[in-house]
């Protein structure tokens, strides 16, 4: 095909918007309430087909965990430090090999909570299953074990999950925690149109 100069997308536009869910302690999003933090849209829920799950890891300051700190180190693969910064901040050991660091674990929960474990988590890229536009989510501390689901034969690329939450509360605390439940198995037109999405983030 023949592209036309200035056809495509700016570089910024190819990266799809983040997913948070918001908590009590957050600025700027309903607790228990989803939002895209390029529109700052809110959902009370919403449907999604996941794409792509990519092992991250993050390392938090010692002491007690706050989910509006700012870690310390991450990895966008799991693999090695991370050469995006975070707003202001650089990944205190970008460029390295994660299994060669000294803070690495594969069981952070036998770890002391005032050392500041680098703790394992998934980035998951979704398609909304109605507008098929792509979004982001950062799945870390009790929701990682959503990845699970997500990454299961049947519903990778195959299925549409309804993303939702739900007020927890225990000895550690209280905060919303986020759930999934798979709605349908995709039609053939659906999965090919996932599929055909796929490519854009993999060639």
């Amino acid at each position: 095909a023949v592209v036309l100069p200035g056809e495509g997308l700016h570089p910024q536009d190819y990266q799809p918007p983040v997913l948070v869910l918001g908590q009590d302690q957050s600025q700027g999003i309903t607790s228990g309430m989803f939002q895209r933090l390029d529109t700052q849209e809110e959902f009370d829920g919403i449907d999604v087909i996941p794409l792509i799950v990519r092992r991250s890891r993050v390392k938090w300051p010692p002491g007690e965990f706050n989910r509006e700190s700012t870690p310390e180190c991450w990895s966008d693969d799991g693999l090695s430090g991370s050469q995006r910064p975070i707003g202001d901040a650089k990944a205190v050991f970008a460029g390295q090999a994660c299994l060669a660091c000294s803070w690495y674990t594969e069981r952070p929960w036998d770890q002391d909570s005032q050392r500041g474990a680098c703790m394992p988590g998934y980035n998951v890229l979704l398609v909304d299953a109605n507008s098929y536009e792509t979004y982001l989510l950062r799945l870390k501390g009790t929701s990682v074990k959503l990845a699970r689901m997500f990454y299961a034969k049947g519903i990778y690329r195959q299925a549409a999950v309804r993303l939702s939450s739900e007020r927890v509360e225990d000895a550690r605390g209280a905060w919303y925690q986020m759930k999934a439940k798979t709605l349908r198995r995709l039609d053939e037109a659906d999965a090919s149109r996932a599929q055909s999405m796929l490519q854009d983030y993999v060639d």
